[in-house]
């Protein structure tokens, strides 16, 4: 018999995907729900969403933006909306017992959210839009919210470029700088290098075995983020490193 998950496990939410309010999940839940890294996930999207018809493809699936704290800043990230009928074609190739007995989870809780959904004039969590007090809160929040990302990027800027004059000071090179001379997307290069276990991926931070740190391939800096006080270690590439990269990637 397949594992049991508690159905309250399961954590779906009522969005505006594509202008329709309808249960759905992010990818960033997929990823840390079914063990994944996000990068994956992503690619795995990214691979499915050609082989369906634009029409499936505009009403379950829909990339946002979201702010990533870095070592350097904040930069914004990719992340897609799916709902129910995404959800079910990504996860099809998803297999095993826990696999399985998470998908059921989560089916079971999309169809409880769009039976309590068919029966509530504004599903809870959402504003009234109807409302024009509320509906001009809400869209304020937003216009904050938004604004808040923006100066969190703006105030980003000088640091970015404090640590890019130091890295060429330095002949080092960070993977958007190595992905960007060998003329590759970086999240393809990070992809190879995790493949030819060059690198390990922490919670989403990309570090160098410590072996290859010490043969003077990589260096490592760690930085601590404020508020949050959590430390985040960057990676850059020697000369001998980037040399090493650009084998790999030419072979």
């Amino acid at each position: 018999m397949s594992q049991s998950v508690n159905i309250n496990t399961a954590s779906v939410s009522i969005l505006a995907l594509n202008g329709k309010k309808q249960p759905a999940v992010t990818s960033l839940q997929v990823a840390e729900v079914f063990g994944k890294e996000h990068y994956n996930v992503l690619a795995d999207i990214e691979r499915v969403m050609p082989q369906l018809s634009e029409n499936f493809v505009k009403l379950n699936f829909q990339v946002y933006a979201y702010p990533v704290e870095t070592g350097i800043g904040t930069r914004v990230a990719k992340a897609y909306l799916l709902s129910k009928d995404g959800f079910t074609i990504l996860t099809m190739g998803y297999t095993g017992k826990e696999a399985m007995a998470f998908k059921e989870a989560y089916i079971a809780r999309f169809n409880e959210m769009e039976e309590a959904l068919r029966h509530t004039s504004v599903p809870a969590g959402l504003p009234d839009f109807t409302n024009p007090a509320v509906a001009a809160r809400a869209w304020a929040d937003e216009r904050e919210r938004a604004d808040a990302v923006t100066l969190a990027l703006e105030e980003a800027k000088p640091k970015a470029e404090f640590v890019d004059r130091y890295v060429e000071a330095e002949g080092l090179r960070t993977f958007t700088q190595a992905a960007k001379t060998l003329k590759i997307k970086r999240a393809d290069l990070i992809s190879l290098l995790l493949e030819q276990h060059l690198f390990r991926d922490r919670r989403g931070n990309i570090q160098p075995y410590a072996g290859y740190v010490k043969s003077g391939l990589y260096v490592t800096k760690e930085t601590l983020l404020e508020p949050t006080k959590r430390t985040v270690i960057n990676t850059y590439l020697t000369p001998k490193g980037f040399e090493a990269v650009a084998r790999i990637v030419n072979q």
